[in-house]
């Protein structure tokens, strides 16, 4: 089964299974905790995206 979601941002399922859990627990921990991880899911997936649009830049100019 293709997801159009994980095409778009050009990952595996298990790729995304896995960071979506990673973030989801640092949220929950968040949550109990306010103090704690104040912006490590926001620097997360900002870090993926700056990732993702590398990897985009890079093809579009032919490396890799």
């Amino acid at each position: 089964m293709k997801i159009k979601h994980l095409e778009w941002i050009g990952e595996t399922y298990w790729e995304h299974l896995r960071f979506a859990w990673s973030v989801g627990f640092v949220m929950m921990v968040h949550g109990l905790f306010p103090w704690v991880w104040e912006f490590r899911a926001t620097e997360m997936m900002a870090k993926r995206e700056m990732a993702r649009n590398e990897r985009i830049r890079k093809n579009r100019a032919g490396y890799e």
